[in-house]
């Protein structure tokens, strides 16, 4: 729901790997302007790779591009500024003003990973960054460079940062919790986490399974309302697991999200109810066969998380505190926030710099309610590496394979590099907050990255990772 974020890890796992030779961003860059200023979307849409494709269809890739030329017009120049592997950052002349494009290909002159956000010259000089980073070895200076360029926008505010590496953590704190105090962050700072959750709400559905309460391949109208029995493709249902996988069929973002009471665009879930999630279900006309494509879906995912709460008669943040929080003693995570606890909530600032309001998810947690602490999320990090329990090893099996090299788990995104590592993780994102969790079983490594800034984490943590695997 950002504005001009376009954007996708599927592939960078396995581009950090790939060579350096026959550099393909001349021939790319080239392509972008022709098919952007000749309006050939679907000429754009071809450049993806198969990876970025599985992530995002054509018709989203067609409607973001639109409505950049709507407000920016056509491309006048596309220049060099820096790299930041995995991407190569981009000043990009508009008819209308000035983007930054960051790009990420790989040797076949596909585009892996897209974003664009507003351009910004770079200060001649920074005050150096509050932190506690100790810059005693070559990670902590290498981690240091890293979030350097990101905090370097003014627009940012900070970041917390953990580390696993063999059983090791490690925690590195950076900027202000809110602009202007001086306040480093803590351990037990509080973030959003955004859809950061569905990976919890994943791991809640393989607790159901593993404690026989559903099957992953159930019809999903045994647990929806009568009205919605008209709910499938051609006579063919949803399942449970393909609300966790994407591959539903229900659109990213439900169609009656602005018909809700006092809709307010900065925070756009705070009143969507069950009911409007029902009524909007119950009109809805599946265009693609379940489990055929992933598209990604906040519906799919707040509607798992629904039924979930109907199946055992709880509340969604009841569940996520009973089957993961508590026995893994995290004791920090919430989707209502303790008035006790308000105090370490760190403010949260939009792609602009400008202080926003927290994303409240009302009725529908189960698709990117949740905040939690850097110590928690670390909890939550080595339960997920360690694979002790069944239903959270269960939330990682394969349940759709969109790719050679991607596939999807229950909500976790998967990524199988060329020397057959395979990274695990999930992003989120509000208006306030972004968030990063990824981890190789293979390396026995794993990050989180939390930051109060709504500008993404993701090559940040992507290069993270790839410090972590040497």
């Amino acid at each position: 729901m950002k504005t001009f974020i376009l954007s996708s890890l599927a592939g960078l796992f396995s581009f950090l790997q790939a060579s350096a030779q026959n550099d393909p961003y001349a021939t790319v860059t080239d392509q972008i302007i022709k098919t952007y200023n000749s309006k050939t979307y679907k000429g754009f849409y071809d450049l993806l790779s198969a990876g970025f494709k599985a992530q995002q269809s054509e018709k989203e890739i067609s409607g973001f591009l639109q409505e950049v030329y709507r407000r920016y017009g056509k491309i006048k120049s596309i220049s060099f500024r820096n790299e930041q592997a995995p991407f190569r950052h981009y000043k990009t002349v508009f008819e209308k003003g000035d983007l930054e494009m960051m790009l990420a290909c790989n040797e076949k002159k596909e585009i892996e990973g897209l974003s664009f956000q507003p351009y910004r010259e770079k200060a001649e000089s920074a005050k150096e960054l509050a932190s506690d980073n100790p810059k005693q070895n070559a990670f902590d200076l290498e981690l240091d460079s890293l979030v350097t360029a990101y905090l370097s926008a003014p627009e940012n505010a900070g970041l917390s940062i953990g580390i696993l590496k063999n059983g090791k953590t490690v925690f590195y704190h950076y900027g202000e919790t809110r602009k202007g105090t001086a306040t480093l962050p803590s351990g037990r700072s509080i973030y959003e986490i955004g859809s950061v959750s569905k990976s919890f709400t994943g791991i809640l559905l393989a607790k159901a399974i593993e404690e026989q309460k559903v099957k992953a391949d159930d019809d999903i109208r045994n647990y929806l309302p009568e009205s919605c029995q008209n709910l499938a493709y051609k006579q063919t249902p949803i399942t449970l697991v393909q609300l966790a996988n994407h591959t539903s069929g229900i659109p990213r973002l439900p169609g009656n999200l602005t018909a809700q009471k006092n809709f307010d665009e900065k925070d756009p879930y705070r009143h969507y109810t069950k009911e409007l999630l029902f009524n909007y279900l119950r009109k809805l006309k599946l265009k693609t066969m379940p489990g055929t494509v992933s598209e990604y879906s906040n519906t799919g995912m707040a509607l798992l998380g629904v039924i979930l709460e109907g199946v055992y008669g709880k509340s969604y943040e009841a569940l996520v505190k009973e089957k993961i929080t508590d026995p893994l003693r995290m004791a920090h995570t919430y989707q209502e926030v303790p008035a006790a606890e308000k105090p370490q909530f760190c403010t949260g600032y939009d792609e602009q710099g400008h202080e926003t309001p927290y994303w409240n998810l009302g009725e529908i947690p189960g698709c990117g309610g949740l905040r939690s602490t850097p110590e928690d999320m670390m909890l939550y990090l080595q339960a997920n590496l360690e694979e002790k329990d069944p239903a959270i090893k269960l939330s990682h099996a394969t349940t759709f394979q969109s790719s050679k090299y991607n596939s999807l788990g229950m909500a976790w995104q998967k990524q199988q590099s060329l020397s057959g590592d395979e990274l695990i993780w999930h992003n989120g994102g509000t208006y306030g907050f972004s968030s990063f969790m990824g981890f190789m079983k293979s390396k026995n490594c794993g990050v989180v990255v939390l930051s109060n800034s709504g500008n993404n984490v993701d090559a940040l943590s992507v290069n993270l990772l790839k410090i972590l695997k040497k």
